[in-house]
């Protein structure tokens, strides 16, 4: 069964929180309150196999005239709290710790290898492109693949 954590039972107090987060310190006290995983189940192998099958077939050919590959979150958490926890961290969490990435443009290297994410959806892919997801229409987050230096 699905888990939903706090940060989704209480999403009001979350989201009034949230809004008011303006530093890095901020943030960590935020993640560190809501976003902790301690206690989520984790997913059962034959769960994570299921989801695999689902999602290779799923994302076999193209979709949106992109490559697609599968991921999933260890944590047997509803696809709304995944896509919430994945989209506040980028949004927050990452445009406080790494600004300059954050605004960068979202391109292949040399240096910054990106992919952009449907957490929703369980999909990746390397070819960015449209910044929405083809099969939820969700907001795509960005992902750093790797970073040279």
């Amino acid at each position: 069964m699905l888990f939903e954590p706090r940060f989704m039972k209480y999403r009001e107090e979350c989201n009034q929180e949230k809004q008011s987060i303006r530093t890095v310190e901020e943030w960590i006290r935020f993640r560190n309150k809501w976003y902790d995983s301690k206690g989520w189940p984790k997913k059962s192998s034959e769960q994570i196999t299921n989801e695999t099958e689902f999602k290779r077939r799923l994302t076999s050919g193209k979709l949106g005239g992109r490559s697609w590959a599968y991921s999933y979150l260890m944590h047997d958490l509803t696809p709304e709290a995944i896509y919430e926890l994945f989209y506040t961290s980028y949004h927050v969490g990452f445009k406080l710790t790494n600004p300059e990435l954050y605004y960068s443009k979202k391109e292949a290297g040399p240096e910054v290898y990106w992919e952009q994410d449907c957490p929703f959806c369980g999909i990746s892919t390397r070819e960015i492109g449209d910044e929405d997801c083809p099969v939820c229409a969700r907001s795509m987050i960005y992902v750093i693949l790797e970073v040279e230096r």
